[in-house]
């Protein structure tokens, strides 16, 4: 009995050391994902008058009533930009509302 208490603890412990090993892949591509985006000191209205075209908008829903984020991929020539509005809403208003954007580019050490 105890004999096999102890099987199933280790079974147990190396599918939770496998999980948090594939845990840390998943981590350390998001960043490399993430580092490949840089940020710049630029508006939406910015790409849009220097010709850059919205390829694609996608809508995620951070949390289901109170932050929503709205996603702008732009492209002009070789050139892909992202820029992020996050707008929080509190009892049917508009609390915040931020823009960020950034263009895609080697990540660092490449």
């Amino acid at each position: 009995m105890l004999a096999g208490r102890l099987t199933m603890a280790r079974t147990i412990l190396m599918v939770g050391l496998g999980a948090f090993g594939a845990a840390n892949h998943v981590a350390s591509a998001r960043a490399q994902i993430l580092d490949q985006w840089k940020p710049v000191e630029k508006t939406l209205s910015d790409y849009v008058s220097e010709g850059f075209v919205i390829q694609t908008i996608l809508l995620e829903h951070v949390t289901p009533v109170a932050v929503q984020a709205t996603l702008y991929f732009l492209r002009k020539d070789n050139t892909v930009a992202r820029c992020t509005e996050t707008t929080t809403r509190r009892g049917g208003s508009t609390t915040a509302l931020s823009v960020t954007c950034a263009e895609l580019g080697k990540p660092a050490g490449k």
